[in-house]
């Protein structure tokens, strides 16, 4: 009971229980884990041949755009190195995560006249990786707030389907894709080596679709195209060495 009201007498005069001399200087290892979120609505072009699927667009029958939300799990590994310069810390890091979101959206033709029943749109993003520089301001010696920014590199699938009243076709695409990311954190030293950050991240990676043909004479085509953005959340455990 004497060993808590001295706690509590040493937290209200504002004596830094946990404040250690953290070295924030040198290399490091860990791995994270957290949730990732994609609602980029995907672009749909139609043919603008006579009667091509861009006529059936301006009617409302086949949709300009398609709202394809991807959520789930992310988590992976990271390296890196920190310079300390009295409150401030400057770094570089590389990761790479495993990513479970994808999700497939089926929207049906408004118009029984026409050839194409429905559109399918499905996307799939596998793992991601960045490469970032950090910026940060110690807020105390065992705290560290900071700004991240860097390139993104992602493993991507999208396909789109047209459905017709007697046959359908589709064309996917798989591709590793290059972009961007910018983020903030905060990271805190538990012991001497071992720290624990909660960090979010933006990132966008571009991808083009091809055209998918529909079987026919005309040759009726839809292609698709959407930027793969999203968002992070995640914490994780670094290990100094």
């Amino acid at each position: 009971m004497k060993l808590l009201y001295a706690m509590v007498l040493m937290i209200a005069s504002g004596f830094p229980l946990l404040v250690h001399a953290y070295d924030w200087t040198g290399f490091y290892a860990g791995i994270n884990a957290g949730y990732a979120i994609s609602d980029k609505d995907v672009r749909i072009t139609g043919d603008n041949s006579p009667g091509g699927t861009q006529a059936a667009q301006a009617a409302g029958s086949i949709p300009t755009k398609v709202d394809v939300d991807d959520d789930g799990f992310i988590g992976g590994i990271q390296v890196g190195y920190n310079w300390q310069a009295e409150t401030y810390v400057w770094g570089l890091e590389a990761d790479i995560a495993y990513v479970d979101i994808g999700e497939t959206t089926a929207v049906p033709n408004n118009d029984a006249g026409w050839i194409v029943t429905q559109t399918t749109v499905s996307r799939d993003l596998d793992w991601l990786a960045t490469i970032r520089g950090r910026a940060g301001k110690l807020l105390s010696p065992d705290l560290l707030a900071y700004a991240t920014a860097g390139v993104a590199f992602g493993d991507a699938t999208q396909s789109v389907s047209v459905g017709t009243t007697d046959v359908g076709t589709s064309f996917s695409s798989a591709d590793e894709l290059i972009g961007w990311t910018l983020g903030v954190g905060s990271e805190w030293s538990l012991t001497n080596n071992i720290t624990l950050k909660g960090e979010y991240l933006y990132f966008n990676l571009d991808i083009h679709m091809p055209e998918a043909h529909m079987p026919g004479a005309n040759q009726v085509y839809q292609q698709a195209n959407t930027d793969f953005e999203g968002h992070i959340v995640r914490i994780g455990l670094n290990m100094k060495f």
